[in-house]
């Protein structure tokens, strides 16, 4: 009996001390657990959300490349959108204006109809109309899960070499900015620039887009870029102001 009462007096249990390090252990480690597995989903759904942008741009692309292919450049609208003798409204398309623009304008197989693709806040939006003038019917061709954060067309050459430049008073115009916008002075007359004598039009397309769902770690990114020619059949090149 006294050996029994023995024993029992000397058994410890554990102290407040060991008790509050315990806890920080199990506590430290759940934490851990749990943010690996986050940022594991997050990782994961990000890269279904790359995906999904990456199968949607193919689509917008491949729409902007067939009516590149089947169609032609509308230089009209970026010389003068608004049919002002004074190309106030021009548009620079030379590769050294500050800027790129974000809306691309063409005529389809036809020659008949105007096409534009454009980017509106974050959506691409296109529209087909008989005449410059007329108001157009815009439809979203981007689907609402992306939001596209930068869209720009390079179209070279920088202006129409198959156009007659006679009637282009802005040719012989010092300096000819503000005049004919996509044109620089060479001392002696305004040029475009032709791509290294290449007269066949093309268009140069960077597009950025982003996923619209779900938390920011969870959305995918997505960078493009690609160069498509029109099928243009022309033999001789008119404007021969090229640089």
């Amino acid at each position: 009996m006294f050996r029994f009462v023995e024993l029992k007096k000397n058994q410890k249990g554990m102290t407040l001390m060991e008790l509050i390090v315990a806890a920080g252990i199990f506590t430290t480690v759940t934490f851990i657990a749990v943010n690996l597995f986050v940022t594991a989903s997050g990782v994961q759904k990000r890269i279904a959300s790359t995906q999904r942008i990456q199968e949607d741009m193919r689509y917008v692309v491949e729409a902007i490349a067939q009516q590149v292919r089947l169609g032609s450049i509308d230089y009209a609208y970026y010389q003068d959108p608004n049919v002002d003798a004074n190309y106030a409204d021009a548009v620079d398309l030379h590769p050294s204006a500050a800027s790129r623009p974000s809306t691309l304008a063409l005529l389809d197989q036809s020659g008949t109809n105007f096409v534009l693709f454009s980017l509106d806040v974050d959506k691409l939006k296109y529209c087909s109309r008989p005449d410059r003038t007329s108001a157009c019917a815009w439809l979203d061709i981007t689907p609402e899960q992306v939001s596209i954060t930068r869209l720009e067309f390079m179209i070279m050459p920088s202006a129409d070499p198959f156009a007659n430049p006679s009637s282009l008073a802005c040719l012989t115009v010092n300096p000819c900015a503000g005049q004919c916008q996509s044109y620089r002075w060479d001392n002696t007359r305004c040029e475009y620039y032709s791509d290294g004598h290449n007269f066949q039009p093309k268009v140069r397309i960077v597009m950025e887009a982003r996923g619209s769902i779900g938390q920011p770690r969870e959305q995918g990114n997505l960078s493009l870029e690609t160069i498509v020619s029109t099928r243009q059949v022309q033999v001789n090149v008119i404007n021969t102001n090229y640089d």
